[in-house]
């Protein structure tokens, strides 16, 4: 916690936000990025396995009072495997790397690494379009045996 001028830590406030748009299905083991005004959210795990989806929401909006706004992306190029428990670090406002989890459907440990470009279109008070505009793959999956 961030300390205050006695030393003391400051306090926080949770909220749940106003969104709009389809929100994705209920999931655990997932990953999140803060990209821009966005955070990128991908896979995770479901009832029904793990997933390969990828989800935006648009927090810009929130600074003037709007609501968030969640958008499917469909990303462009080499699709990472359906997966949870992966990392995904950002690199910059438009660019962030995935690395590993494992995928409980065919029962595999991944060590590879992808690289997701974004686009995000609009402005904070008029949401676009994101766009994952490419992805680069490197590495293996390991399979137990």
């Amino acid at each position: 916690a961030r300390m205050g001028s006695r030393g003391k830590p400051r306090q926080g406030t949770f909220f749940e936000p106003s969104t709009v748009g389809a929100a994705p299905p209920p999931r655990a083991d997932h990953c999140c990025v803060a990209l821009g005004g966005h955070i990128v959210l991908h896979g995770g795990n479901s009832a029904h396995g793990s997933l390969e989806d990828m989800y935006a929401l648009n927090v810009g909006a929130a600074a003037r009072g709007g609501a968030w706004q969640w958008e499917r992306v469909s990303p462009q190029g080499e699709v990472p495997p359906a997966r949870f428990g992966h990392s995904l670090v950002r690199v910059s406002d438009t660019t962030a790397v995935l690395f590993g989890g494992a995928d409980d459907n065919e029962f595999r440990l991944y060590n590879d690494t992808y690289t997701l470009r974004f686009s995000f279109e609009g402005t904070p008070a008029s949401p676009g379009t994101t766009r994952c505009i490419s992805i680069a793959a490197g590495g293996a999956a390991d399979t137990p045996p």
